[in-house]
């Protein structure tokens, strides 16, 4: 690739889309920068309750740079995540893959036999992110099951496949489970039900503790509390775009002055592709 391009590839948002282009494209070998507009939190970081706004929501303008972004639409109010990792960082970390009905939608079923085609993702995807139905059953599941019984649908209840570490002994520390070495020391579940709040507990497989990390490994590097305004075309070939860089602890609505122009090279190619 050519010196004059600072970037190969730049990677918008660092949620579950951008953390496995960021990952796969780092180990082959491209220059890669995430940008995320959100900031990157330590574990004991996260919000205690849904009421500390300051560590909970995303509302730059008044100076809240949480992990929980509302965005109003008409009539609707969209849910997403802000941060490093993005939306693993707040959503309840239950990972379901499709039923059947969803593989024979006439809309695609004609096209392929799509549980076959997805198949080696969603099982390449299910060990990157330790997908996995360990938990214990708390009171309330034991009262789901029984509505469900008398219901006369006992056999639909089962367990939520989720992205957590469970262990036998909640709390416990584990030398990196899931890639040989390569991740993060991790902890188990402690099951206080902050998932949504974030885990200050080191248990739930958010993108930080796999995608992302192995990108960082791999030489990607991570930009936070950065935004991309704008992306063009560049005069002679590639993409130029502009971002902007929010400080913490500005006034409300200032950006710093790195807000500039930088190159990137229009390197992909149809023949490339990647997997979960």
């Amino acid at each position: 690739m050519s010196s004059s391009y600072e970037w190969d590839v730049v990677v918008v948002g660092s949620g579950f889309g951008g953390s496995v282009t960021a990952l796969r494209l780092a180990e082959k070998g491209y220059r890669v920068l995430v940008c995320e507009a959100g900031r990157r939190f330590a574990d004991d970081e996260h919000a205690k309750t849904s009421w500390d706004l300051r560590s909970y929501v995303w509302l730059p303008a008044v100076g809240l740079y949480g992990i929980q972004r509302f965005t109003f639409l008409n009539g609707l109010v969209a849910l997403s995540g802000a941060g490093v990792g993005g939306g693993s960082l707040n959503y309840s970390g239950t990972l379901f893959q499709p039923g059947d009905a969803y593989y024979r939608h006439p809309q695609w079923a004609h096209i392929a036999d799509w549980r076959s085609e997805l198949a080696p993702f969603y099982d390449q995807a299910r060990r990157m992110l330790g997908v996995n139905a360990d938990q214990p059953l708390s009171e309330g599941d034991e009262a789901l099951r029984r509505v469900a019984e008398r219901m006369g649908a006992g056999g639909t209840f089962t367990k939520v496949p989720v992205g957590i570490l469970n262990g036998p002994i909640p709390g416990q520390p584990v030398e990196d489970p899931y890639f040989g070495g390569a991740g993060p020391d991790r902890r188990s579940c402690i099951y206080c039900g902050a998932c949504m709040t974030g885990c200050r507990h080191n248990a739930k497989n958010t993108l930080p503790k796999n995608y992302l990390h192995l990108a960082e490994r791999a030489g990607a590097t991570i930009a936070p509390m950065t935004t991309v305004e704008a992306v063009a075309p560049r005069a002679g070939g590639g993409t130029r775009w502009r971002r902007c860089r929010r400080d913490r602890g500005v006034d409300p609505g200032r950006r710093s002055p790195l807000i500039r122009w930088y190159s990137l090279q229009a390197c992909w190619r149809p023949s490339d592709s990647s997997s979960g």
